[in-house]
């Protein structure tokens, strides 16, 4: 895993193209995500990084709508 995450850090440096085409996905999620937010008793933080926190109170629903309806595949990730 961590060579697979070195080699895409490799890629980012050095292929701009990429690392924007990242920050584009990334944007156009956020924005698309902020909407539906509140339905989903969510809020999205806003960072400058391409892994942001979303914090959940219905995790599952929301997991389900985005594979199911909106054909985005995510996971949740639960703090410890």
């Amino acid at each position: 895993m961590v060579i697979g995450h070195w080699k895409r850090l490799e890629l980012i440096k050095t292929q701009p193209q990429l690392r924007e085409k990242l920050w584009t996905v990334v944007n156009a999620l956020q924005s698309d995500l902020k909407p539906r937010a509140s339905t989903w008793g969510i809020q999205i933080l806003r960072l400058l990084r391409f892994s942001f926190p979303v914090l959940l109170l219905k995790a599952t629903n929301v997991v389900i709508d985005l594979r199911e309806n909106y054909r985005i595949f995510c996971s949740m990730v639960i703090y410890p």
